[in-house]
Order: C-alpha cells, then structure tokens, then sequence
C-alpha cells in the first residue's frame, strides 16, 4: 500500500510537470511565430475581482425558488376565504386537498441537487475543488408545477398560470445564464479569441498567387491566405484560426465583444421584467399578485447582477481597444 501510494504520487506530479512543459513549449511556439508574422502583441487588462456564485449557494437559491413556485401554486389552487367572519376554516389553504405523495415527490425533485451538492461537500471538505452538475430550469418549472397536472376537477385562472409559467422558466434560465457564463469565464473566452482571430473569405481573388495557410503560423491583420479552393483575407489584428471553420467564426463572432452578448441577455431581461411589471398592475387577486411579486423580486436580482457585469466588462474592454489603438 506505501509502494502504491508512492507510485500514484510520482504518476501524479508527472503528468503535472508535463502539462507544464507542453505549455510553456506552446506559449514560447506561439511567441515565436507572432514574432516572425509581425502581428502586433495583445495586451490584456487584469479583471478586477467580481463575486460569482458558488455551487452551493447557486443550488441553495434554485432550491428556494423553486419551493416559493410550489407554494405560491398551491396558494392559487387551494386557497380559502378565511378571512371572513362566517368562514369554516382559519387556514390560508385546504390542506386536506394537498395530496402528500405528490407534494413529496415534487420536494425531493426540487431538492436533489441541492441536497446531493451539501452530500459532495461533506464528502469532499478536505480538497478543494467541488464539481457539480446544473440541470435544466425546465425540468425544476415542471415538477413545481405539477400540483396543477395531477388534478382533474380544479378551478383555476389559466391565462394566468400561463403567463406566470413563461416567466418562471424564463426567470431560471436568466439565473443559470448567470451560473454557467460568469464573469471570469467569459473573460477568459474573450482572451482566447483575441488570440484565434477572424477569416474573411474573398470571391474575387486568384487563388493562385495568394500563399498557403499554415497551421503553425500567426498572420496580421489584412494577410491574404489560399485554404483548400478558397482564399481568406485576416481581419482580426492577431489569426491563428483556421479559414472557413463556422466553429471558430461562431466563437469569434460571439465572444470578440463578449459585453455586447451580455447587453442583450441585459436588455431582454429588463424587457421581461417591464412587461411583467406592467401585468402586476393589472392583477387584483391577491395571491396572484404575492406570487408575481415574489417572481419580479428573484428577476431584479438577476438583472442588477447582468448590470454588474456589463458595466465591467465594457469598462475594461474599451481600455483594452485604447490601448491597442496605443500602440
């Protein structure tokens, strides 16, 4: 067993040397063929310190949000008039119509992930690094709406429920949008993409007397390259892409100005929550009007942490062009 352990240790720390190395043999390649294309250097500003969120605390704030849709669900399925003077019950609901298996059922759905990310953690308090899976806003909307597909005989608003559906998915795929592409990831794509540059294919150009790409070389901005029947004209300051690949234009056309796709996720979610806000005043239950309330509170956060992060990363990318417009 010390043998084996020994072992493991030694395979361990080689395969960390030899990531290193292979590495730094590609960082000192890539150096010197931006030498001998003559592109200019990109320089890079440092992030500055954004909070994400963590494994725990984004399925932590999933779990709650899922559980206050279930509870205001079973507000607008079952609810009573105790507030009147002659009413038979004291409760805000019926709770002998709240079938238990299925209210159990939709818990332990809504709470797996959360329960099983608190099970990695415990398991794994000593490391450092905790990996756990996001699953499908959809598939948590569903099962939170489930008290409503397991009864036949409700009567119940359904232009509202249909509304308040849309917006509760739309809500979650904002906060995993938020999860799966925080601020260090995207800043990361961005640098990579600076580095991977854009291809313009030109039709009225002889592919005779344009050059041969080359998989190992860096062009400049405006090189002429022939790849396969085609010629390509560099657009970017620094290339490395290869020409007519859609993978590395779609990620170069994505994440070249990465704020800009975050402007969008920005203004699409303030357009959500003008609209749904607008349909709050137009509400006079008031259980439909909690429910909507509680909706727009989980949308505002969203929106002030998509504000955040735009306001970042455009600060910081604008210094970048001036500094590249510097040089």
């Amino acid at each position: 067993m010390p043998g084996g352990r020994r072992n493991a240790y030694f395979r361990a720390t080689a395969a960390v040397a030899t990531r290193q190395v292979t590495e730094h043999d590609s960082k000192k390649c890539y150096d010197e063929a931006l030498q001998n294309s003559g592109a200019p250097s990109i320089r890079h500003m440092p992030l500055p310190d954004v909070p994400r969120l963590s494994v725990f605390a984004f399925e932590s704030l999933m779990c709650l949000f899922n559980l206050l849709v279930l509870v205001t669900h079973y507000l607008n399925i079952y609810r009573t008039i105790f507030w009147l003077p002659h009413s038979h019950t004291r409760y805000v609901v019926n709770l002998y119509l709240i079938e238990p298996r299925v209210l159990v059922f939709i818990v332990v759905s809504v709470s797996r992930r959360l329960l099983w990310c608190v099970v990695r953690l415990a398991l794994t308090s000593c490391l450092q690094h905790t990996v756990c899976k996001v699953v499908l806003p959809v598939a948590r909307t569903a099962c939170s709406m489930m008290p409503v597909c397991s009864q036949n005989s409700l009567q119940y608003d359904a232009g509202w429920l249909t509304t308040h559906t849309v917006f509760v998915v739309l809500t979650c795929c904002v906060w995993h949008l938020i999860y799966c592409f925080p601020t260090r990831f995207c800043d990361v794509l961005h640098r990579s993409v600076q580095h991977l540059g854009y291809w313009r294919r030109l039709s009225s150009c002889s592919s005779n007397s344009a050059p041969v790409w080359q998989s190992g070389a860096v062009y400049r901005a405006g090189a002429v390259v022939r790849y396969g029947r085609h010629v390509y004209r560099a657009e970017a300051p620094s290339n490395s892409a290869e020409p007519g690949n859609s993978a590395h234009t779609r990620l170069y056309t994505v994440f070249h100005k990465v704020y800009a796709a975050a402007r969008h996720v920005l203004l699409l979610s303030c357009v959500v929550c003008s609209s749904y806000l607008v349909y709050l005043t137009r509400l006079y239950q008031w259980q439909q009007v909690l429910a909507t309330s509680l909706l727009l509170a989980a949308h505002f956060g969203a929106v002030y942490i998509l504000l955040r992060d735009y306001i970042v990363l455009r600060t910081m990318y604008q210094q970048e062009d001036m500094l590249a417009a510097q040089s």
